[in-house]
């Protein structure tokens, strides 16, 4: 025989028992994707785990009062050999095995087994009977209770769903313009390579007029003093011969302040691709700043004709000659606005 305290205490270690395992998480406690990954988690053993859930839940709205101790005790022993089983499941870990694979499917077949002892358990003659004694006040109760906690469920996923739309779509803005800065970094890259190629021709061509100078200054020195008597050994050279040798000298120093003349040329050509393209760099990399801290339409599109303004015309950079802007800024306007038509 069993005491009252005895059957009480077989009912709540079962309920204690039943809350457990209906507070487990189908994904994260049971399929294990997570942690797992795609090779190792217990996916094929779904439709189990969700029988499994559901009838525990359920059964925590039974009244098994009725029932009687030996038939709680069958089923307490037949739910802790369920438990022991998502237990395991819990704790596999794919490093620890040697066939990680057919240990998983090892456990979902041990899970499967216990669940169908579990549930003989309780569709046994007495649990029945013991179903049957359940009032039809107490069927509607926990019908509602049941359609209470489905209703919040509900409402948790539809928020949980409407908080994911906002980040995907605050997610897909900040994308966007990440998208466009990365465009307009780019094109502001191309003219940076542009403008640090173009300075170092400068710079071998500045060297290439130091040599040139060098040469030209020693050349004019060393034919000033160079005459047509240390040449020949012949003091008694003709007039015609003086003549021939004077313009000889003309000839080379002509020619060394044309290589002077064309270096420094070449020089300056350079120096002044560099520096538009340098202004051009800069131009891309801070209109965006400009456009963003202007409040009204006009500014922008202002800020933004300049721009281009700046990028496509040809400026004036003190290197070369008549290089200034030749281009009216109707011109531009009116170029931006056939784009504009053409494109609607």
């Amino acid at each position: 025989m069993h005491s009252a305290e005895q059957y009480e205490t077989v009912q709540k270690e079962l309920r204690t028992n039943l809350d457990q395992l209906s507070a487990l998480d189908l994904e994260r406690d049971l399929i294990r994707r997570d942690d797992l990954g795609t090779e190792f988690n217990f996916e094929r053993a779904r439709h189990v785990f969700v029988e499994v859930l559901d009838t525990v839940r359920l059964t925590r709205y039974w009244d098994l009062r009725l029932a009687p101790h030996s038939q709680l005790l069958q089923i307490k022993h037949r739910l802790l050999e369920l438990a022991d089983a998502i237990n395991a499941v819990q704790q596999f870990k794919p490093g620890r095995a040697n066939n990680p694979v057919n240990t998983r499917d090892h456990l979902a077949t041990n899970i499967s087994s216990a669940y169908d002892n579990f549930y003989q358990s309780l569709t046994s003659g007495l649990v029945s009977s013991a179903l049957i004694g359940t009032t039809q006040e107490d069927l509607k109760g926990q019908a509602k209770a049941t359609l209470h906690e489905v209703a919040s469920i509900r409402e948790e996923a539809r928020d949980e769903l409407n908080k994911l739309l906002v980040e995907a779509q605050a997610t897909l803005a900040t994308l966007r313009e990440t998208a466009a800065e990365s465009g307009v970094t780019h094109h502001a890259t191309v003219f940076s390579e542009e403008a640090r190629a173009h300075d170092t021709m400068a710079t071998t061509w500045l060297r290439t007029i130091y040599g040139t100078l060098t040469i030209t200054v020693l050349c004019g020195i060393g034919l000033l003093f160079l005459q047509l008597e240390t040449l020949t050994g012949n003091a008694d050279a003709s007039n015609m011969a003086h003549v021939q040798f004077t313009i000889t000298k003309v000839v080379l120093i002509a020619a060394c302040f044309y290589a002077l003349s064309l270096a420094a040329r070449n020089y300056k050509a350079h120096r002044h691709n560099a520096v538009m393209n340098k202004h051009r760099q800069n131009a891309l990399q801070t209109f965006e700043t400009f456009v963003k801290a202007s409040a009204d339409e006009q500014t922008r599109n202002a800020v933004l004709l300049e721009a281009a303004r700046t990028i496509y015309g040809n400026q004036s950079t003190g290197y070369l000659a008549n290089t200034g802007d030749t281009d009216n800024p109707s011109r531009v306007i009116e170029i931006f606005k056939a784009a504009d038509r053409s494109s609607t």
